[in-house]
């Protein structure tokens, strides 16, 4: 019997033979693949998630001395026309401020290219940049990709307070941001503090004295600040005299104060001249007077580090940290830096974590293999095709340009336990023929590879089946899941090929009869193992004879998953807590800086009480929600790390409500207290977002009242409990000051229209009027009244302007100035005025139930030529939202097919596939019990889910 069987074997042929025959071929195989995968990992960047934020393109323009308003009519209102409809534009919003600025943010497909979108929107803009104003062309434009993840933020303080904060400033433009901005890595490196500017401060009533109006102040120094160059004496070609060649050198642009003070501005036939120190006093001040910083109190310049897409966000900011130190050496001795918010360290946890996760599921992998195989020889076959399939795993990623994040690295611990599968297979099929037919490990090897290679492959095609379709779906989810879904297959096809390779290889040298346990632990396993098994069978064969019974649990299976997945909550992204808590403040409007800045420090020191605060860094200027202005404020609150916040009301979600309620002590602000957002790039808050859109009149006073009825609703905990708060950056009540001018004054007293505004602008705004070079830097030069001419409307009701005759005429005669209310930012919306409104849910609330009463609430309360649009990750949960159902299906339908195929039966494969039904109802019950232990609620299904 024994030599027919061998002969039989003899005559088998399969693919694993040959490795069974040359085991070193096959080890040879997995040492190759292990090393590759080894190096595969040391050029692989690491990320919190792969790139699956949209690509953005961002538009900047100055108009100064603008009005909001005006920037929407002159020059968003001309960029947008052109810019709209691009190609592959998912949506484009801007913000045209009170301080003149304009900015356009043109969101696009996440499967389009970075390069050549800003390649489309700089050839709209173009078209557009004819219809802009002059003083705009003057300026330029800046289009650049804007960058998504942030890195952290640097700050850079005096400690001793010898240096002052422009000095500090400057000495980041001139010194640190170009450093940074070499940084392999470093997308963008923003300094919020002042580069220096040559400011000529006009006096009014000199000027009116002398009979001068700005313009001929402006053209005196725009013709004598120029750049000259001059040529060279001497050079070819040359006569038979010429000797040297020698490049002739002159003063052009001007370098110091006293050098502008000595601009002539006008002279008289008899020889008298103005200078320009006459008229007006020049000194090297702040280009912009807007933000001011401290960080724990004291004053420091920020800059806010952004990653280039793609790179490698924890080698980024090691590298930023060494180019740093170097800094160091030649810093000032009053001068250092520090890091006040790390964003990389939560990306490192993160990593950090699950690669412990990694390991402890391959701890546990080997244990459960040892205690069913109870024999070490046998357990090492499995474990020892864990590390070879998970680092080939890497070579197809480093090979397609993904990153070590978040998702790969969970896709690869749910494949640790796949992909030992077949190699088990195959080793107890070894075993069982050595021990029942006699055969010795490599007669039984090639038997066992004969009886278990369809197997083995239809197993995989099936497991394949599952996952491929996931990585089909678009949108920012399919990017999400595609990334998974590919390491996972990825991990399960080497595994196959370990399975016929190096397994059968091991079997054949190491494998051997083994000797069951009849004593101690094992023993005792093999009992409980028996008895369960044969309480299983029996309980099978008594469910087999009531078939009724059978089908009636089955059917009541189907009902409660089916009404468990209904009742489940939804969202897309579960809260990260990320150590860090966003604070916007927003004073009264109208609010100078300096109250702002004083009423921030107040916010600081309170902060700085909370034991899980760990540092807290203030631009004063700017907020994330409420743009610029004078009134508004930003805070950063860096949180202790995890370690040290171990209760439930110590996470990053509890400390916005505590946060919340102790600034609210502090009453003369509005604050705004948020996390990041799960994905980084995608909004500005971890919460909802969407746009009011005024889609008639553009009235901005109407569209402050509908947005204070929306919140007012959103904030009513009766009709939306799950909602924490609710809070918009909108406001149409800043104050403002009109000028009603005569125009039959005017003509009157000959005075253009024109000149009136351009004195008042020239006045009035920071008017650029050419560049100086302030040691290493290009500085601006720009012209303005001083305090005196600008401090009250009285003060602008005195200013002098020109006659066509040449007598000056005071502005207060031509006009009024009257006081009103209006919007300090105007923000648009695919060219329509919009207003932006973020809702925090409650911790553990669903935003996807937040956003279905939403859209019932909006069509209560938004009048009919009112329209709304989800934004950032907001946008995307509600474009990918059931679309995940349809591919789901689709796995399933392959996976019955690939079973239909090795079994020959259409009616075999049914069962597995209602089994579906359990799998599900246990993954929704998990997710509750979990949520109600870890955080007091159930668990969303969200993504990860």
């Amino acid at each position: 019997m024994k030599l027919s069987i061998r002969k039989s074997i003899d005559e088998i042929k399969t693919f694993s033979r040959t490795f069974v025959e040359r085991p070193r071929f096959a080890m040879v195989i997995a040492i190759v693949l292990s090393m590759a995968g080894g190096m595969a990992i040391f050029k692989l960047p690491v990320s919190q998630y792969p790139r699956i934020t949209p690509p953005s393109i961002q538009v900047n323009y100055t108009y100064p001395g603008a009005n909001a308003k005006e920037v929407l009519n002159t020059v968003a209102m001309p960029i947008e026309d052109e810019v709209n409809g691009v190609d592959d534009m998912l949506y484009m919003t801007g913000s045209c401020g009170d301080d003149g600025s304009y900015s356009l943010t043109v969101t696009f497909e996440v499967e389009s290219d970075r390069d050549m979108d800003m390649v489309k929107v700089q050839n709209r803009v173009s078209q557009a940049e004819a219809k802009l104003p002059a003083e705009v062309k003057q300026l330029g434009g800046r289009i650049r990709a804007q960058s998504e993840d942030m890195l952290g933020f640097i700050a850079v303080r005096s400690p001793r307070g010898t240096m002052s904060r422009l000095q500090i400033s400057d000495y980041c433009y001139a010194n640190i941001q170009p450093v940074l901005l070499r940084v392999q890595g470093v997308g963008d490196a923003t300094i919020y503090g002042p580069k220096l500017s040559m400011r000529v401060w006009l006096d009014p009533a000199r000027m009116a004295a002398q009979g001068m109006n700005t313009e001929e102040v402006i053209a005196a120094v725009s013709k004598q600040n120029v750049q000259a160059s001059l040529g060279a004496v001497g050079a070819a070609p040359t006569g038979a005299h010429a000797a040297h060649t020698l490049s002739l050198l002159a003063k052009g642009r001007l370098m110091s104060p006293k050098e502008f003070d000595e601009i002539v501005v006008r002279r008289d036939e008899n020889g008298g001249v103005v200078r320009l120190k006459d008229i007006a006093r020049t000194e090297v001040g702040e280009q912009n007077y807007m933000f001011t910083g401290q960080l724990n109190g004291g004053n420091a310049v920020s800059i806010a580090l952004q990653q280039k897409p793609g790179a490698n966000a924890i080698a980024t900011m090691a590298a930023i940290r060494k180019e740093m130190a170097k800094l160091k050496e030649s810093f000032p001795d009053d001068l250092e830096w520090v890091i006040p918010y790390d964003a990389t360290e939560y990306v490192s946890s993160c990593v950090h974590e699950i690669v412990w996760t990694l390991g402890l599921t391959f701890l546990l992998v080997v244990i459960v293999c040892y205690l069913f195989l109870q024999d070490w020889r046998a357990t090492l076959i499995p474990c020892l095709t864990i590390p070879v399939s998970l680092s080939s795993t890497f070579i197809l990623m480093a090979a397609l340009g993904y990153s070590i994040n978040i998702l790969t690295l969970f896709g690869l611990v749910l494949a640790i336990g796949v992909v030992v599968d077949d190699c088990i297979v195959v080793v107890e099929r070894v075993q069982f023929l050595i021990e029942t037919r006699g055969l010795n490990a490599k007669e039984a090897t090639i038997q066992a590879m004969s009886d278990v290679t369809s197997a083995v492959i239809a197993t995989t095609l099936v497991l394949l089946g599952i996952f491929v379709p996931v990585g089909f779906m678009s949108g920012i989810t399919g990017r999400i899941y595609q990334q998974f879904s590919v390491t996972l297959s990825a991990a399960v096809c080497f595994s196959t090929l370990c399975a016929l390779t190096l397994a059968p290889a091991l079997c054949s040298l190491l494998l051997h009869e083994a000797r069951p346990y009849k004593h101690g632990p094992l023993a005792w396993f093999n009992w409980s193992l028996n008895a369960f098994k044969g309480f299983f069978v029996r309980l099978a064969k008594w469910l087999a004879s009531r078939i009724f019974l059978a089908l009636a649990l089955l059917v009541l299976v189907i009902l409660l998953t089916l009404q468990m997945f209904r009742s489940t909550q939804t969202s897309f992204l579960p809260d990260e807590d990320q150590c860090v808590v966003f604070v916007s403040m927003d004073m009264p409007e109208g609010s100078t800086r300096d109250r702002t800045r004083d009423v921030s420090l107040r916010a600081v020191r309170t902060l700085l009480q909370m034991e899980e605060v760990q540092s807290v860094l203030t631009i004063t200027g700017f907020s994330m929600m409420g743009g610029r202005g004078e009134n508004q404020s930003m805070v950063i609150v860096d949180l202790k790390d995890w370690s040290k916040r171990t209760r439930r009301d110590q996470s990053a979600a509890a400390m916005v409500q505590r946060i919340q309620q102790t600034l609210a002590t502090i009453p003369e602000p509005s604050w705004k207290v948020f996390m990041p957002p799960a994905i980084p790039g995608l909004g500005l808050a971890n919460g909802i977002t969407v746009n009011i859109q005024d889609k008639g009149g553009a009235d901005p006073m109407r569209m402050d009242e509908i947005k204070n009825k929306v919140l007012a609703v959103l904030n009513d905990k009766s009709k939306f409990p799950g909602v924490m708060a609710a809070f918009s950056g909108y406001n149409a009540v800043t104050p403002h000051l009109r000028f009603n001018l005569d125009r039959v004054k005017a003509e009157m007293y000959k005075v253009p229209v024109a000149t009136v505004y351009s004195t008042l602008q020239n006045y009035l705004g920071s008017r650029y009027v050419n560049d100086v070079n302030l040691g290493t830097q290009v500085n601006r030069v720009t012209v303005q009244a001083d305090w005196d001419g600008r401090a009250t409307p009285e003060a602008v009701s005195r200013l002098y302007v020109r006659s066509e005759n040449g007598s000056m005429v005071q502005i207060g005669s031509l006009g009024d100035i009257t006081r009103e209310l209006g919007p300090r930012t105007v923000y648009t919306r695919d060219k329509y005025v919009t207003c932006s409104v973020t809702v925090l849910p409650m911790p553990g609330a669903a935003t996807g139930e937040i956003m279905n009463a939403m859209r019932k609430m909006f069509k209560e309360v938004l009048p009919s030529d009112y329209g709304y649009e989800w934004a950032a990750l907001s946008f995307q949960e509600a474009r990918n939202e059931g679309g995940a159902a349809p591919l789901i299906m689709l796995a399933v339908l392959f996976g019955y097919l690939f079973l239909v195929a090795q079994y020959e039966s259409w009616t075999i494969p049914l069962p597995v596939m209602l089994s579906i039904f359990v799998a599900v109802l246990g993954a929704l019950c998990g997710l509750r019990g979990c949520g109600m232990l870890r955080a007091g609620s159930p668990h969303p299904l969200s993504i990860y889910a």
